[in-house]
């Protein structure tokens, strides 16, 4: 019944995906994701999102860090260059394994089951949205990882016509990807004691959106 819900929500368009697919799909792209791999058009692409992700988050050394949905680890490595302490979960094997090296912690993991035992100063989900299989609850998984008074970063394709250009090439792979409005993001994640923190605009499909967990939060 949420799936539903979200389906017919104005603020989202997309879905449903398919999971095994999807996840060998990202075990295939691991090797172009690999440090130093990405050139041109996508090594622009990734400093522009990973430079908004990292100006909303403020992150500082010493702070604890989630990368949800870290993938082979480029915004993790920046993280541990700062001195965050961070802990990386990938649905990918094979995007963890090339991670392990520079974060112990890395481990394989469902957002969709995410259940730390433990809350964050930052959590980061940079280009994972999209591609999960129930966005609300996965938004209510990474909120209840945020310690009170810190800060949760996402990072999605808008739900515009730019987006939509996006969601074209993916659906030309066979995938339906979400995409999402700064509304829907933000009246869903209002509902866990956030308010916003502002946003960025990286790429003409991207948006980069920060929350501050209200001190007074609960659960």
């Amino acid at each position: 019944m949420e799936q539903q819900m979200q389906l017919d929500d104005p603020g989202v368009f997309g879905g449903p995906i398919d999971e095994d697919r999807l996840r060998a799909y990202w075990d295939s792209m691991s090797p172009s994701y690999a440090p130093g791999a990405d050139t041109g058009l996508v090594r622009f692409s990734h400093h522009r999102q990973h430079g908004a992700a990292l100006r909303l988050a403020e992150p500082a050394a010493g702070q604890s860090v989630l990368d949800a949905g870290a993938g082979s680890g480029l915004l993790t490595r920046r993280l541990v260059d700062l001195g965050c302490e961070v802990t990386a979960v990938d649905a990918s094997e094979a995007m963890i394994a090339q991670l392990r090296e520079v974060s112990p912690s890395a481990q394989v993991g469902r957002l969709e089951t995410l259940a730390l035992d433990t809350t964050f100063d930052r959590v980061m989900a940079i280009g994972v949205l999209n591609f999960v299989c129930d966005p609300a609850d996965v938004l209510r998984r990474l909120c209840r990882h945020v310690k009170p008074g810190g800060i949760l970063v996402l990072q999605v394709t808008e739900w515009s016509l730019f987006g939509l250009t996006y969601w074209i090439n993916y659906w030309l792979k066979g995938f339906k990807p979400f995409l999402f409005s700064r509304d829907w993001l933000t009246r869903m994640v209002r509902r866990y004691g956030f308010e916003p923190a502002g946003y960025e605009h990286p790429l003409p499909h991207d948006l980069t959106i920060a929350f501050r967990r209200r001190a007074d939060a609960e659960g």
